[in-house]
């Protein structure tokens, strides 16, 4: 099969191409695309340069004549915009017998909106982290919070707000923002890769630090029950079919026992997919086998206590 990713050249792009590159079924053609002409492309067989999604028509157009020039089977649409816009115009005007790998659209709009994300935890009795939408706010939280945008990805337009004066500014600023109390901190931070085939659900957790910005440098395998058992709870009560990636945080607080808050779900694969394929969890792959039909194998390999992610470097052709 030939397989088109898109946004290849970023870190998640990068992760699902090297899963791609461990997939048990015949692969003939790897192709990727991004708007950025020195994306990495030893990894891939093909490169392509995409045009931005801004221009919805000739992204589209871009799309269909890839997709028949490679006679692609499958497209694994990675940044938010692409997959947003994918979502809307899953037809076979663009895709023709091309199977592209999103979400539903319902799931999509609520896991992308921050606000709407923390709705869906309450409705469903799941722990979330007190949040407001910032016209509406009136001090209800102490000093700090944050201001979150309610669309954004990868830690963008996040604010630590320490004072009157900071909430001030960030009112002007992102009139279309969240304020929401900080749980935990960042060294009990925690990413969940679930997936599920419409009947069952599989999970995998780690315990993350970050490092390059806001990826996660290095994890820890982590077997706790309780955080098992919420990200499960949230793939059941959304009707999963396919991945999510969930972000956890440990509040250890009023009650006597921890408690793990979720406050974060991407509608999508994520920057941990490599880590997770090494640990027997193949996701990425798993998401072909659906479409083809194969049943879900899932054989959690003893990995060593913590993996770290490696920079690479290579030469342009």
């Amino acid at each position: 099969m030939n397989i088109l990713v898109t946004g290849a050249g970023g870190d998640i792009g990068q992760s699902v191409i090297k899963c791609l590159r461990g997939y048990n079924r015949p692969l003939l053609g790897l192709v990727g695309c991004d708007i950025d002409p020195n994306a990495a492309r030893g990894l891939l067989d093909t490169f392509v340069q995409s045009p931005r999604t801004t221009d919805v028509s000739t992204y589209l157009w871009f799309l269909k004549d890839t997709i028949q020039r490679y006679r692609i089977q499958y497209v694994y649409p990675v940044p938010e915009k692409e997959i947003e816009l994918v979502s809307q115009h899953n037809s076979r005007a663009v895709f023709g017998d091309a199977t592209p790998l999103v979400l539903n659209r319902e799931l999509i709009d609520i896991f992308t909106d921050k606000y709407r994300t923390v709705e869906f935890f309450r409705d469903h009795e799941i722990p979330y982290p007190e949040t407001y939408l910032i016209d509406e706010y009136d001090g209800e939280l102490e000093y700090p919070f944050l201001i979150k945008p309610r669309k954004s990805w990868g830690g963008k337009g996040v604010a630590k707000i320490e004072d009157k004066d900071d909430l001030d500014y960030y009112r002007k600023k992102m009139p279309n923002a969240i304020v929401q109390e900080i749980i935990g901190t960042t060294g009990d931070e925690y990413t969940v890769g679930v997936f599920s085939d419409g009947v069952e659900v599989y999970m995998i957790a780690f315990r993350r630090y970050l490092g390059y910005g806001s990826m996660s440098k290095y994890v820890e395998l982590s077997h706790n029950t309780t955080l098992a058992n919420t990200a499960v709870k949230i793939a059941k009560c959304c009707g999963l079919t396919g991945p999510l990636n969930i972000q956890f945080r440990k509040y250890t607080g009023y009650s006597p026992f921890d408690i793990y808050v979720p406050f974060e779900v991407n509608a999508r694969i994520s920057s941990t997919a490599y880590f997770r394929h090494l640990c027997g969890f193949h996701d990425v792959n798993w998401w072909i086998d659906l479409q083809e039909k194969i049943p879900i194998k899932y054989e959690l390999k003893p990995p060593s206590s913590r993996m770290v992610r490696i920079i690479g470097e290579e030469i342009l052709p």
